[in-house]
């Protein structure tokens, strides 16, 4: 015979916990927050630093064109970023290949 009760379905009636939902809410919302602040943080870092590279590499740029010329020689160009570090820019393509040579 089965374990079922005929006519009769018990489900839990119990109310759920508000200081648990809320405590979860709170904390999500902290979370969620830290999580904004620091990506509008780390924006702001990395575009003031784009724009201070680019002022003092020929501050305003005349053209569209005039600006991807600028960010390809930056790509493509071997050269100290902080010496007495050893902080080199390698351009992307020597990366890659030494990357892929690495890893081969």
């Amino acid at each position: 015979m089965s374990d079922h009760h005929h006519g009769a379905i018990n489900h839990d009636q119990s109310e759920p916990h508000a200081k648990g939902i809320f405590l979860s809410m709170i904390i999500t919302s902290v979370v969620l927050f830290a999580v904004i602040y620091t990506g509008v943080l780390l924006y702001k870092g990395m575009s003031s630093t784009e724009i201070n590279s680019k002022e003092e590499n020929g501050g305003s740029f005349a053209t569209i064109q005039d600006l991807h010329v600028y960010e390809e020689e930056q790509l493509n160009t071997l050269k100290w970023i902080d010496q007495p570090k050893g902080k080199v820019q390698v351009p992307i393509s020597v990366a890659m290949a030494i990357t892929l040579k690495k890893y081969q």
